[in-house]
Parts: structure tokens; sequence; C-alpha cells
């Protein structure tokens, strides 16, 4: 279990998070002035992360394709950056949620410890981008 947090909070930080612009100001003569803006990736105090056993009635967990057909429990990690989550299914990236905090159906299923498939993410979270990552 704690490999599959370490793993996804790792990866949301470092690579699936979406980066953060930021302006940047200068002072000159005591005045003031934005000068531009940089992109940086997320501090670790900016994260939220949630975790919990979710189970699945099969062994390729919420990614679909081919799997035993066996009621498989494994880890979802869910990690929330601003208004943008990332969801990992056993430590592997799963989808990409932007609008996570206005969607509803996103927050009853992060209460519920209870978060959707990759293939029914996008209809379920509306504003959902489904990303996949190879």
């Amino acid at each position: 279990m704690i490999e599959a947090y370490a793993a996804s909070a790792h990866s949301a930080r470092l690579i699936d998070l979406s980066e953060i612009e930021e302006p940047l100001w200068s002072t000159f003569n005591g005045k003031r002035e934005q000068r531009g803006t940089r992109s940086r990736r997320p501090y670790p105090d900016e994260l939220e992360i949630y975790s919990f056993p979710q189970q699945w009635s099969s062994t390729a967990l919420g990614f679909g394709g081919i799997g035993g057909q066996e009621f498989t429990t494994a880890t979802t990690v869910v990690v929330v950056c601003r208004d943008e989550a990332c969801v990992y299914f056993g430590g592997r990236f799963a989808y990409k949620v932007a609008g996570c905090r206005r969607s509803e159906a996103f927050q009853t299923d992060l209460r519920r410890h209870l978060m959707a498939d990759v293939m029914k993410s996008s209809s379920r979270y509306e504003s959902a981008k489904k990303e996949v990552r190879e």
C-alpha cells in the first residue's frame, strides 16, 4: 500500500499534474510591476492526497481489458492540486480530472471511496480530460 501511495504522489507532482503558471514581479524605483510569467511544478505542500482500498471485479482493476475474473482489492490514490486531480489504481496512472472541485460526482465518489473506472471517468466527471500515459 505504501508503495502505491508514494509512487502515485511522486508521479502526480513531477509528471501528471499540470504545471502552475505564476507571475514574475520586479521592483524598480519603488514600483512593483509584473514582468512575465513562469511555469513550475506543484510543491508538495500544495497537494491533497487521498488513499483508500477499492474493490474491482477483475484483476485488470479499473483499466478494463483482459484480466482474471476474480474480485481484486487495490489501493486507489487521488492527488488533488488546486482544481485538478490525478487518479491512480494500484500505483498506476488512470486518469486526470480537470475541474474536480466543481464536479459533484467526483466529490461524491471521493467521499464514498468509489472512483469510476477509466472508461466511465470522462462521462461521469463531466469536465474530465481522460489522459492515458504509456
